[in-house]
């Protein structure tokens, strides 16, 4: 608590929610690979899960309170959404991490069959959708599925190869705005080329009507005609 004054305290938390984290863990592994960068805002030594457990118990909430009234003061006409201040900065104008607005972006994907007798393949791709939630864009994961299966009248064995072409990603950044900056890329390389085998069998009881033969003129079972 000595070492781990007010300003880091405050400059960790800060970070914390801008960047939504929801555990100690989260805070104290994000803030380790961001040391060259916090080091620029005077702090030299970063807090352990127990330090910053303390400082959250110890350091009494009145503290934060009394910083953030006298921003609130010293800026209230600067930031103040009246228009009857008529001095709005140009960049607050602009700025678009304000909001909590919802957006989903149609995602795009397709599919290549073809069979031959009792054999069959089967690629899934999905061009991965983003999500604006508030002021982030999330992405969705690149799924990408090679199937190749036998079939025996209701008996299937396949061989199923996930992300056989590319690992697995995924993008998340915020809104372009003059205020923070970040954008993060994770690509998960121990799923690429996962396989795995499966074995299905079909149980069924009564009439069967082939509906693909009656709506699309076509056969699974014997191509086209």
């Amino acid at each position: 608590m000595k070492k781990f004054n007010a300003w880091w305290h405050l400059t960790v938390m800060l970070y914390a929610v801008i960047m939504r984290f929801d555990s100690l863990r989260e805070i104290t592994s994000a803030t380790m690979m961001e040391c060259r960068k916090l080091g620029h805002l005077g702090i030299k030594d970063l807090p352990r899960r127990s330090t910053l457990a303390d400082a959250n118990i110890r350091r009494p909430e009145q503290v934060f309170g009394k910083i953030y009234a006298s921003l609130y003061y010293q800026y209230k006409d600067k930031l103040s959404s009246d228009s009857r201040c008529g001095n709005t900065p140009r960049w607050l104008k602009k700025l678009k991490i304000i909001g909590t607005h919802h957006h989903h972006y149609m995602p795009l994907a397709w599919t290549v069959s073809m069979r031959k007798g009792d054999w069959g393949a089967e690629y899934y791709q999905c061009i991965p959708h983003k999500q604006l939630n508030g002021s982030f864009i999330n992405s969705a994961e690149n799924t990408q599925n090679l199937i190749v299966y036998y079939q025996k009248k209701q008996l299937m064995i396949g061989l199923v190869c996930i992300f056989p072409f590319a690992a697995a990603k995924y993008d998340n950044s915020i809104l372009d705005n003059k205020v923070i900056d970040m954008h993060y890329h994770n690509s998960v390389t121990s799923q690429k080329r996962t396989f795995c085998i499966t074995l299905s069998y079909n149980l069924f009881s009564g009439k069967q009507n082939n509906d693909a033969k009656k709506l699309y003129n076509k056969d699974n079972d014997r191509g086209f005609f």
